[in-house]
């Protein structure tokens, strides 16, 4: 049995799914998963029902025209690679409270979005998380939060951003975020390596 069905240009999972992988949207070969389904190329919305648990990985990875998704409040875990590639994705909603953790490559070069706002409950991003986000200008983080190396490597329109929350920030987390004129960080945070590596040279760190 089909979990979802199509309407428009809207993928709508069945209310019983609780479980969403890689299987469900791509093509097989002898060699693994490869492209998106042919029938599903042009999606923009995704709905997920209430009662979902675990996007697993690459779940919707390199679904090109996806536009937006709300992730619902029964969702705990987003596997590594999840949206990797969703070029056209602008808005992304997560859940105030379940998730704990964003995996490795979740949002990588999804290159359209703008803004993230990241839930309490997560207490780790992961490695290149959000790295390749050309447009993302705004990031709102929770407290104690450990931001992993290359986390946000590479977003070219973040002009500032406020770690005063953070537990810790891994090797070149910021690393070529060459917009990124004003950052704070409280005193006596974990800090790694080369975190804002190639980023302005008269980059304004204010410590608390």
């Amino acid at each position: 049995m089909a979990k979802y069905k199509v309407k428009d240009k809207s993928l709508i999972f069945n209310k019983n799914v609780t479980s969403i992988d890689i299987a469900d949207l791509h093509c097989y070969t002898p060699n693994g998963p490869t492209k998106i389904k042919p029938e599903l190329r042009d999606i923009e919305n995704i709905i997920l029902p209430e009662g979902l648990v675990y996007i697993e990985e690459s779940a919707f990875a390199n679904c090109e025209s996806l536009k937006s998704i709300s992730i619902p409040k029964s969702v705990r875990c987003i596997g590594d690679y999840a949206f990797f590639n969703c070029t056209a994705l602008e808005t992304v909603s997560l859940p105030l409270y379940g998730i704990r953790e964003i995996g490795i490559g979740t949002f990588k070069h999804c290159i359209s979005l703008r803004h993230i706002l990241i839930p309490n409950s997560v207490v780790r991003i992961s490695p290149d998380a959000f790295m390749k986000c050309y447009s993302l200008e705004v990031v709102n983080l929770p407290h104690n939060v450990e931001i992993c190396s290359g986390a946000f490597s590479e977003c070219v329109l973040l002009q500032s951003i406020n770690l005063d929350k953070v537990y810790a920030i891994r090797n070149y987390a910021f690393s070529c975020c060459s917009s990124l004129v004003h950052v704070i960080i409280p005193e006596g945070i974990d800090i790694g390596d080369r975190i804002f590596e190639g980023c302005k040279k008269d980059l304004i760190i204010e410590r608390m």
